[in-house]
């Protein structure tokens, strides 16, 4: 990782440890102390207040993003062949329904190949299979990824 990514703190770090000594700067600190941070020390500053002190990064949801022509109201995944598919995903969603090209928070998703049953309001369900979800990562459904559709 480059240093210059460590931001701000870095940045004064290196500008204290690379700062010319001037007269002022003489006047400013108590006379026998002396403060001077080498290269090792900054990097060591600037790590150790990323790892305590910066705020812990969220893990991102899986989300599924709707892109075929209807609203979804019923989503399940099953593991790719398996038939065993899960509660209703759509109930994660305030309106309890995935509208046309909007992305919807799964709940307990893990990195795999999975196959979807896909319910409509009138209805109509179909599935899509063997869909690659990685975890944290948006996946799609359109049209032309659905089969055996009946109602």
């Amino acid at each position: 990782m480059a240093l210059r990514n460590f931001g701000p703190l870095f940045n004064l770090a290196r500008l204290l440890y690379s700062a010319p000594e001037t007269k002022k700067r003489r006047q400013e600190t108590p006379k026998g102390f002396r403060m001077r941070i080498n290269g090792f020390a900054a990097v060591a500053l600037a790590a150790f207040a990323l790892a305590a002190g910066g705020p812990a990064r969220a893990e991102k949801p899986t989300r599924f993003w709707n892109l075929t022509s209807k609203t979804v109201s019923d989503l399940r995944l099953a593991p790719a062949g398996t038939g065993k598919f899960g509660e209703n995903q759509c109930l994660n969603d305030k309106d309890k329904e995935v509208d046309h090209d909007e992305r919807l928070n799964l709940a307990g998703v893990a990195t795999g190949t999975y196959d979807a049953k896909v319910g409509y309001e009138d209805g109509r369900v179909c599935l899509a299979k063997n869909i690659a979800i990685e975890a944290g990562q948006i996946f799609s459904i359109e049209d032309k990824d659905l089969i055996d559709c009946n109602k």
